[in-house]
């Protein structure tokens, strides 16, 4: 595992960026990494501010897979293997 030194995707946006153009920057970052998660067939389930960290160049990082779904092998089902069950309640309740 990389050690990632960086600061929470909200502190890096109000302090950090200086104008829309960064913002979006680092946005379209953060939703391209969660599109090759899901295209690897991960599913984050609890992506969040907190759990974003962004280097001083910009590079966002997702962390904290700990609650993820992950395919099975009938995906097109929307069958997917987790540690929760139905009506359990785990993750950031806000």
């Amino acid at each position: 595992m990389d050690l990632v030194e960086g600061v929470h995707l909200d502190e890096y946006l109000t302090s950090s960026c200086s104008d829309l153009g960064e913002k979006l920057t680092v946005f379209r970052r953060v939703c391209v990494a969660v599109a090759d998660a899901h295209t690897c067939g991960v599913g984050h389930r609890d992506l969040k501010p907190s759990n974003i960290l962004v280097t001083s160049d910009g590079q966002p990082h997702i962390l904290d897979f700990g609650i993820c779904a992950v395919e099975t092998e009938n995906w097109s089902s929307w069958s997917r293997q987790t540690i929760t069950h139905v009506g359990d309640i785990i993750g950031t309740l806000k």
